[in-house]
């Protein structure tokens, strides 16, 4: 389902693991090329599929909790969001702690010093290009969460 409307149907039989301490929102693993641009207003995982009905309820504006009896993993998350500058910098606002990693599945480390707003470079060159030198490396994708 996207906002409402049904996208695609299919059957799962397969039980869902009751083991895993990690999930990744908005990426698919270490591709960068495939990663989320856009808000994520509500998450939550559902033991079977949504009705109709409480799919319109979330549309509607109701949180998950309120069309199901779930018990939250988080209960106030901190939030991030991040916006890209005309400057070619991108601005990062945040509560709590930054972290950053050069991979989408970290690790992740808190950004020293970071507080919010707080701004970071894209893409930036190691330095101009030296006649005979192999041309200056971008630097690596960074990957942001607050904590």
């Amino acid at each position: 389902w996207i906002n409402g409307e049904l996208l695609i149907r299919g059957n799962n039989t397969a039980t869902l693991p009751d083991d895993f301490v990690r999930l990744i929102i908005g990426a698919n693993g270490d591709n960068k090329e495939q990663s989320h641009h856009g808000l994520i207003d509500d998450f939550a995982v559902f033991a079977n599929a949504l009705t109709s009905a409480e799919i319109a309820e979330l549309v509607s504006g109701k949180r998950p909790d309120e069309i199901r009896n779930i018990v939250p993993i988080v209960t106030e998350a901190p939030t991030i969001s991040i916006r890209l500058n005309p400057d070619g910098t991108a601005t990062i606002t945040f509560d709590g702690v930054l972290h950053s990693s050069e991979q989408v599945t970290g690790p992740f480390e808190p950004v020293v010093g970071a507080s919010s707003p707080y701004i970071v470079e894209m893409g930036n060159v190691s330095g101009p290009p030296v006649p005979g030198e192999p041309a200056p490396q971008v630097s690596a994708a960074r990957f942001y969460i607050a904590r």
